[in-house]
């Protein structure tokens, strides 16, 4: 008898199931659930579960169907829950879905955005309490003294936070609203008593006089989005981003965004994987929106990304808070990114690829940047040890690589081609180090020097067809500047080799081709340049 009873509560389940989700799945939040989830009539093996395309296409709110099966799926075990194909407009989502780091697998699936949200695709982990720091750690340790209270029960393998207001941005930013404050995440390799051992060193200074604080992060675990297109009904008329992760570990995102309004962001995230195509950008107020942010406390994340029609293809940004007097506040920056995938611009794009002033080491692998408008360098650096390798930059309506002075520092840049923009090549920063480049056929100079370039080196270069080859705009009070082993060619456009040169700049083992005299390449120079080993060709 009791089989039987449990027979018929299966029954009755698979139908209150396909009955609920024919009417967008309302029926089922009404009804109570007998002793086992009747969501298991969706299971197409015990760890997978399929919605149907029909009951998708009848509900007013598709996301709120796909949230109830994902929260069941959890609830019974599962770990996959599959969505059916789906063209734009067929599935209007009016709510997020929190997937809980249940993996949803779309089928060439489009979900539209109808209606305003922080976010349609979301995986959302959580930070503990705060724990005041008992002593200072500076940049490089890769121990992590914690109170005991704390130390007690994390694992090997658990994420741990620390933050302070030592300030972790360029000179230029101190005192604005872009000034950044140090946070970070890292994973705990081992432990004694209340000493972690950290998985890589601290990036940041974190003192108790800055009121250092340590946190355990409870990341969602290896969510997966994949397979699915995000656009949205009135993209112009609406704010939401397609995709956001925070809190997470080993997240993987393969979630395209088109005419959407917003794109995919990666916020306090470690080890995650973004594969993405983002086109058209539009949200409220037609401003738009950033195709990849990669922000905050987020570290070793690994993007593939092309498209276009964004304000940046791809950038990375800070975690933003709420402060007292109602200010906003900058917390972290990425560490450890790699980008690469082709972008191009158009007459409203910004930077097609950028970082903000937040985040160190990001490279950009082989990335190419196509076109843009008048505002629009391809490459524009604000951040931190940021490096371009082999990457390509072609028909820029401003600066080919802006390596913004003051703000950025450390950047290298190397094994690239910059060309034909409307204005400079390369504009350099504090430190940048530039190595085997080809600048050339750029409206103005080859590379700019401005204030704020102390320390920066220029080797092996091929620098022609620019309007200038290089061109010092300083005041002169950079100091360690060098240019050396590059070629330097006169042409039809490029006749000054160097303009204005000042400071303690150092021109060494450059061939100026087809000038008379070094006085006739070189324009100009300041009292304290020193030209050696420098020949005529």
């Amino acid at each position: 008898m009791a089989g039987n009873d449990a027979r018929a509560n299966h029954v009755a389940g698979r139908r209150a199931v396909l009955g609920g989700l024919a009417a967008g799945g309302l029926a089922l939040l009404a009804a109570g659930q007998p002793s086992f989830s009747p969501w298991q009539a969706l299971a197409r093996s015990p760890d997978r579960y399929r919605i149907p395309r029909r009951a998708l296409l009848a509900a007013d709110d598709a996301a709120s169907l796909i949230q109830l099966v994902v929260t069941a799926a959890r609830q019974d075990g599962a770990s996959i829950v599959e969505l059916p194909p789906g063209d734009p407009g067929e599935y209007l989502c009016r709510s997020p879905i929190e997937t809980h780091g249940i993996r949803l697998a779309g089928d060439r699936t489009t979900l539209t955005v109808a209606a305003d949200m922080r976010a349609l695709l979301t995986a959302t982990g959580s930070r503990g309490p705060e724990h005041r720091m008992l002593a200072d750690h500076r940049a490089g340790s890769s121990t992590l003294v914690v109170p005991p209270a704390m130390a007690e029960g994390m694992r090997q393998g658990d994420l741990v936070g620390i933050e302070s207001r030592s300030i972790v941005t360029g000179p230029r930013t101190v005192g604005t609203s872009q000034e950044g404050l140090a946070a970070e995440y890292h994973r705990i390799v081992g432990r004694s008593g209340a000493t972690l051992a950290l998985d890589t060193p601290l990036a940041w200074d974190h003192i108790r006089e800055e009121g250092a604080r340590a946190f355990r992060v409870a990341p969602v675990r290896q969510p997966v989005l994949e397979g699915m297109t995000v656009t949205a009904t009135s993209p112009t008329e609406l704010s939401c981003r397609a995709v956001l992760l925070r809190d997470t570990l080993h997240g993987v995102i393969d979630v395209d965004a088109g005419q959407a309004a917003g794109g995919i962001h990666v916020l306090n995230s470690m080890h995650a994987q973004v594969r993405s195509t983002v086109w058209s950008l539009p949200n409220r107020g037609d401003h738009r929106g950033y195709g990849v942010a990669i922000s905050g406390t987020s570290a070793h994340v690994d993007v593939e990304l092309s498209g276009g029609g964004c304000r940046h293809l791809f950038t990375t940004l800070a975690d933003e808070r709420e402060a007292a007097g109602g200010r906003r506040e900058q917390w972290g920056g990425p560490r450890e990114v790699r980008v690469t995938g082709r972008g191009t611009g158009d007459a409203r794009s910004l930077a097609i690829w950028d970082t903000h002033p937040y985040g160190q080491r990001i490279l950009f692998d082989r990335c190419e940047a196509v076109g843009g408008g008048s505002e629009a360098p391809g490459f524009q650096v604000r951040s931190a040890d940021t490096i371009l390798d082999r990457c390509s930059s072609t028909g820029s309506g401003d600066t080919a690589c802006k390596l913004q002075a003051g703000v950025a520092r450390g950047a290298q840049v190397r094994d690239s081609v910059l060309e034909s923009a409307a204005r400079h090549g390369l504009g350099l920063c504090e430190e940048a180090v530039v190595t085997r480049c080809v600048v050339r056929g750029n409206g103005s100079a080859g590379i700019v020097i401005v204030d704020d370039c102390s320390g920066a080196v220029v080797s092996d270069c091929e620098i022609v067809d620019n309007a200038f080859g290089v061109h010092d705009q300083s005041s002169g009070g950079n100091r360690g500047v060098v240019v050396q082993r590059c070629t330097i060619d006169r042409g039809e456009r490029q006749d000054i080799g160097m303009l204005t040169p000042r400071g303690g700049l150092s021109i060494t083992d450059t061939a100026f081709r087809g000038y008379a005299t070094l006085a006739d390449a070189v324009r100009e120079p300041g009292p304290g340049v020193r030209i050696t080993r420098s020949t005529l060709e």
